[in-house]
């Protein structure tokens, strides 16, 4: 039985994609992407060059033939011929090619300097020169990176991190600039797909759709926000009702698969502690407790905060929460398995009390799956809140929110309330 990384995998581990993602962002090549990123156009490629494909057609059918391995791959799915066509025609050819610096112009000695490059790699480099002749090359020399030191990585800025191993993954220990938490979990993003698939068969989409709908057509909502839309479960039966609707994720792999499950762009990415929009909405619903990932005092005042901006006056406001009690009077490990066509996913989840910012505890989960004969495994860590029932009152009392009712769960909490004008 292989748990091992396909060849394609060991071999695309050579290329940077720290690098690669730097120059994505650096020239926006992601912007509107339907699905197909620069990265997954660069991996559709590669795989065309190292399994000898003589056509582009050729690669799209050779990808469509071995679907059921893109996943593993890093590509997710097939993309069919002209979709590929359209990303090598319009996408910024500096995204793949930025593979070189300009050090000045005239006569005389240049230098420069060498940037985002991974550490212990051997590099080839030559110098060039360009004029109205054409361009010269000097002859090629090579070095080798200096190793950086155990149990640190290195972002493509230069920042030196810390790291552990849990399992099979790396984690961050250190506070990246910028963020609130330096745990951040891998199923809605390495693992997007199996997310897509589990949560189809976890999760009562129709039964929460109806209950959403019923309070929003109750109160006349029709312009709507859903933070921690996922992949696209409930968007699409918002769409096909008629709302006015626009989802919002942290997770771009997460969108993707929201896209296509709905045919539509209207997603957004953003953290829902940075919300800033140029319209109100009617009603603004955090989904799936998605609330639960955001474990400081003032990632959640920020949070509350900005859905009330974004809110017209008396508009609705829908979320749940994990409830303190239950979840720490119950604090039980558990497993699930779950059918899948073909395929057969287990989750192993280990809870472990955190108690660092509030009500939180470490969630760890082993996903194994298995298809056709062959298991592979990914290990999963995040931290999530829990709430106590006065605390998250007292959040939105300071953040302008009048309550209009609380649901009792087990081990949960749905707060339903209004806005109102500061």
């Amino acid at each position: 039985m292989n748990k091992g990384k396909m060849v394609f995998t060991q071999l695309i581990q050579f290329a940077s994609d720290d690098v690669f993602k730097g120059c994505v962002k650096r020239y926006n090549g992601d912007y509107n992407n339907k699905g197909l990123t620069c990265w997954k156009q660069f991996l559709c490629m590669a795989f065309g060059q190292l399994t000898h494909r003589e056509s582009l057609s050729d690669t799209a059918l050779c990808l469509r033939l071995h679907k059921d391995k893109l996943y593993h791959l890093g590509i997710g799915r097939a993309f069919d011929k002209s979709t590929i066509a359209r990303a090598n025609e319009n996408r910024d050819w500096r995204v793949p090619a930025d593979s070189k610096t300009s050090v000045g112009t005239g006569t005389g000695s240049f230098s420069g300097s060498l940037t985002g490059l991974t550490p212990s790699t051997p590099y080839f480099v030559r110098a060039f020169a360009t004029n109205s002749a054409g361009t010269g090359y000097g002859a090629a020399a090579t070095f080798t990176t200096l190793a950086i030191q155990p149990g640190t990585v290195i972002d493509i800025d230069g920042n030196v991190y810390h790291i552990v191993t849990i399992g099979t993954q790396e984690w961050l220990v250190d506070r990246l600039p910028g963020k609130k938490s330096a745990k951040m979990t891998q199923l809605y993003s390495t693992l997007a797909e199996i997310y897509h698939a589990m949560y189809r068969h976890i999760f009562d989409y129709d039964q929460e759709f109806a209950f959403y709908d019923s309070l929003l057509k109750a109160r006349n909502c029709h312009k709507i926000l859903e933070i921690g839309c996922g992949s696209g479960m409930l968007a699409r039966r918002f769409m096909a009702d008629g709302y006015d609707y626009l989802g919002l994720d942290l997770y771009g792999e997460m969108l993707e698969i929201a896209r296509l499950e709905t045919g539509s762009d209207l997603f957004v990415q953003c953290d829902m502690r940075n919300l800033a929009f140029d319209r109100e909405f009617d009603a603004v619903l955090i989904t799936g407790r998605s609330i639960a990932y955001v474990t400081e005092n003032e990632g959640i005042m920020n949070t509350l905060a900005g859905v009330h901006k974004a809110l017209r006056d008396k508009g609705l406001f829908v979320f749940g929460i994990f409830e303190a009690n239950g979840i720490f009077d119950n604090f039980n490990d558990f497993e699930q398995t779950i059918p899948d066509g073909e395929r057969v996913i287990r989750r192993i989840s280990t809870l472990k009390k955190n108690l660092s910012t509030g009500w939180t505890y470490d969630w760890h989960a082993r996903y194994a799956i298995e298809e056709k004969g062959e298991v592979t495994e990914y290990d999963d860590l995040t931290t999530l809140r829990a709430f106590t029932r006065d605390e998250i009152l007292l959040f939105l009392k300071l953040t302008g929110f009048t309550v209009q009712e609380v649901i009792e769960e087990e081990k949960a909490l749905t707060l339903i309330v209004k806005s109102k004008q500061p």
